[in-house]
């Protein structure tokens, strides 16, 4: 295959793995609801940027935040310290994503030696695979699911940087959160 093939498979919409997402997370989140969690935050952890898969959740409620650091924003919103992990929600995104990965890799023709260096066709599938993500998690906000005037959504990586940290904490958060997310998080 040619990097025009790669390219155009790329910037394909793949509406496959949002209607799987928002399937799952809803699920998800209904499951939540019906075992009496309320929560206040809700985060997608996709793994990391350069092997993204195996999607799982992270949810917080204000009771898991200890006294001590009830005022912080820093406890309140960054997931890494939250309390509720739950991995094997998301079966049928986590099979779709195998397969773009596979069907990536088959496009892919690289030339460079170093395999654990991403190249910029890496960078967009990444990407793509995040953007897919958040859109997903977008629609579900304006169904009134996940983010809001009070609570918090964000897909988060681990021990990272990442453009998508802010990027979902800006579309799925009120201007509000989002602010008060940026004066702890941000540059």
């Amino acid at each position: 295959m040619t990097n025009t093939n790669l390219q155009v498979w790329l910037e394909r919409n793949d509406l496959e793995l949002v209607d799987a997402i928002k399937s799952e997370i809803y699920g998800h989140i209904v499951g939540l609801h019906a075992r009496g969690e309320q929560f206040y935050g809700y985060a997608v952890l996709p793994g990391e940027f350069e092997a993204i898969h195996n999607l799982f959740v992270a949810f917080n409620r204000e009771s898991d935040i200890a006294p001590e650091n009830a005022n912080s924003n820093y406890y309140r919103y960054s997931v890494d310290e939250w309390s509720n992990y739950e991995h094997r929600k998301f079966p049928k995104s986590d099979a779709i994503i195998d397969s773009r990965n596979a069907q990536f890799k088959e496009l892919h023709i690289n030339d460079n030696l170093d395999n654990h260096v991403m190249d910029n066709w890496g960078i967009a599938h990444a990407i793509k695979l995040l953007t897919t993500i958040l859109t997903a998690m977008n629609e579900l906000r304006h169904d009134g699911l996940i983010g809001g005037d009070k609570s918090f959504a964000v897909i988060w990586i681990p021990d990272s940087d990442n453009g998508i940290i802010c990027q979902s904490a800006k579309t799925l958060n009120s201007d509000t959160v989002y602010k008060i997310f940026m004066e702890e998080f941000g540059d």
